[in-house]
């Protein structure tokens, strides 16, 4: 989502990472967010209409300096919808009704919000043969519509209730396109979760929901942006 697409906008994909062996603790981000903005470099804006597709992912877990066990990552995603741009950014901003139609988001409250400003509690998480991971945070969303018609939404997490996390970062970046003489909107997800004490098989789990959880977040917005704009 959005968000933390997201933002998660995202913050609705804690879990959506993959594995790739042992690593680092990866570098603060400049500015205090970090997140993808652009339209993906070699991207097949055809080939991409309803087809969430995955550009970059990796996960690792190592030791901090403490000799805390963590794991880090990020996801970048993308996809083109034949949907306006400005609908797709209502619901894409419309954080309180996340839990309705986002997947792994139990519930959202938005505790203070301003133009172009958010602060939003999370209750995130996914339940798997029985077992139910969650996390529950604080998350500040910055997002704009900028002079050439793009969009851009970026969170961070303030502060995780539960103290499972130690870092959070998502954004969501819409551009308007052309394809077959038609203008649609380019969807660029990123997501980068921090999880402390991540349990044994931690990483072999998310690997395995990593291309399902991406696209099923990025369809949900999609799905409830054609049925907002749809006749009742």
């Amino acid at each position: 989502m959005t968000g933390r697409l997201a933002a998660l906008t995202s913050a609705a994909a804690l879990l959506v990472v993959s594995a790739s062996g042992a690593g680092a603790p990866l570098p603060p981000p400049t500015g205090g967010y970090d997140y993808r903005e652009g339209v993906a470099e070699g991207a097949d804006l055809a080939r991409l209409v309803d087809r969430p597709t995955l550009i970059d992912t990796q996960t690792y877990a190592y030791d901090d300096e403490t000799g805390e066990r963590r794991m880090s990552g990020w996801t970048d995603a993308h996809a083109v919808y034949d949907l306006p741009l400005s609908a797709f950014m209502a619901v894409a901003i419309d954080y309180q009704n996340y839990a309705s139609y986002v997947p792994r988001i139990f519930s959202a409250s938005v505790t203070e919000r301003s133009d172009g400003h958010a602060v939003v509690r999370f209750y995130v998480g996914i339940s798997f043969l029985g077992a139910k991971v969650a996390y529950e945070t604080v998350e500040e969303v910055s997002w704009e519509l900028r002079a050439d018609g793009t969009f851009l939404a970026r969170t961070r997490l303030v502060d995780s209730l539960d103290g499972e996390l130690f870092e959070h970062y998502t954004s969501l970046y819409l551009a308007p396109v052309t394809v077959g003489g038609a203008t649609m909107t380019y969807v660029r997800y990123f997501n980068r979760p921090g999880v402390r004490k991540p349990f044994p098989g931690m990483v072999t789990i998310s690997r395995m929901f990593t291309p399902g959880e991406t696209k099923a977040q990025m369809t949900a917005l999609a799905k409830e942006t054609a049925r907002r704009l749809s006749p009742p």
